[in-house]
């Protein structure tokens, strides 16, 4: 982990002020409605992609998932035997901070899913469903007829968004790029399967991929602080140590 000053807390900031701009400019202009007419056979009354192809399900759904879940437990393991692994410890604050931002992540889109009851696209009756199209400001201003939707943000996407943070894993400049384009890739591919189902709108899986960088962000300044202070502790030891050797000298 570097110890110098760390701009996590900037980032954190600038993701949730994109966040909330992302949510007023969706709010005003009808770009979900507009980006999804595009997936969606209005003459068939289908969806540009079917959730029932098995095919697809494995892999956009499915098998993604359950890579992630593999890796986190794969992250799991090298943390709890790095000691007779010696060559991970300098991996160790990259791989806490991994580990806790797929925790944290997902756990948080679906606190949220849970709470601002928004429906999926396929729910609507501008597409064949049964619900009004209402915006998020319209959830939280009044009331609305249904309940039990759980459609914003998107968290099929949101696991994937997590492993934005292997980031931090890596040191070199050229494997951080790579790490950003192969998960920016992977979730997105994953976020626009689940437009093409009918699942969710555009702005939700902006609102997960905004909301995933906010909260790995602040997971860096956490493991950042943790390790200034121990090494703050360190010094402070050494330092104590080293004048009490002085001190004996003296005296002796």
């Amino acid at each position: 982990m570097n110890h110098q000053p760390c701009n996590c807390l900037r980032h954190a900031g600038a993701s949730l002020l994109l966040l909330a701009l992302t949510l007023v400019l969706f709010e005003w202009l009808p770009l979900d409605v507009t980006v999804q007419r595009w997936l969606y056979n209005d003459a068939g009354g289908h969806w540009l992609l079917s959730k029932d192809d098995a095919l697809l399900q494995l892999l956009f759904y499915n098998g993604p998932k359950f890579l992630v879940q593999i890796a986190a437990v794969v992250i799991l393991v090298a943390l709890l035997a790095n000691r007779k692994w010696p060559r991970l410890r300098t991996y160790l604050p990259g791989l806490r901070i991994v580990l806790a931002s797929m925790i944290l992540v997902p756990l948080t889109v679906g606190l949220l899913k849970a709470t601002t009851n928004m429906p999926c696209p396929k729910n609507l009756s501008l597409f064949n469903g049964t619900l009004p199209h209402l915006t998020l400001l319209d959830h939280l201003l009044q009331a609305v007829p249904y309940s039990h939707q759980r459609c914003f943000p998107a968290g099929h996407a949101s696991g994937a968004f997590a492993l934005l943070s292997l980031v931090f894993l890596f040191r070199s400049r050229q494997a951080k790029r790579r790490a950003l384009m192969a998960t920016l890739s992977l979730a997105w591919v994953l976020g626009l399967y689940k437009m093409a189902i009918g699942d969710h709108f555009l702005s939700h899986t902006i609102a997960s991929m905004l909301l995933a960088w906010m909260l790995i962000n602040l997971v860096v300044w956490v493991e950042w602080r943790v390790a200034n202070r121990k090494v703050r502790a360190q010094v402070s030891a050494h330092n104590t140590v080293a004048t009490a050797e002085l001190a004996a000298e003296v005296t002796g």
